[in-house]
């Protein structure tokens, strides 16, 4: 694996460990995955400081170009599951995953510090949508 795959696959498991924990403890794999891509991308932290634009509009806006121009972080993202659910961390059944007890970590991810601070706060809202609905914004955006 080079360099800046491996970097990639490190940002990703800071990013799902901190979704997997409290406060967010996302349970749809479905939802962690394009959570995650969409955190790792996310440039646009101002946009989230007013309420003036809806925080799903905000965060999936270019999921079209990041996924046209980084498709593969999908397989990162699931190979970083895979060794949780290797490893015994994680319990899988379908698209419902848990964590097997909560994991010390603390987010290394700016967009994740942010909104860790920010009320109301954007990853929980999202996290509010079913996975069902979070695929149709996605396939709404891209």
């Amino acid at each position: 694996m080079n360099k800046e795959k491996l970097l990639r696959e490190a940002e990703y498991a800071d990013i799902v460990l901190t979704l997997l924990n409290s406060p967010y403890a996302i349970t749809s794999i479905t939802k962690l995955i394009f959570i995650a891509f969409c955190i790792k991308y996310e440039s646009n932290i101002s946009a989230y400081k007013n309420r003036s634009k809806d925080f799903v509009d905000v965060f999936f806006k270019n999921i079209s170009l990041k996924l046209s121009a980084h498709y593969d972080d999908i397989e990162l993202i699931l190979h970083f599951v895979d060794i949780l659910k290797n490893t015994s961390k994680v319990s899988i059944n379908g698209d419902y995953i848990e964590l097997s007890s909560e994991l010390t970590h603390l987010p290394e991810n700016h967009f994740l510090q942010f909104c860790a601070k920010k009320l109301p706060n954007p990853i929980i809202e999202i996290n509010k949508l079913d996975a069902k609905a979070l695929i149709e914004e996605v396939i709404r955006y891209v």
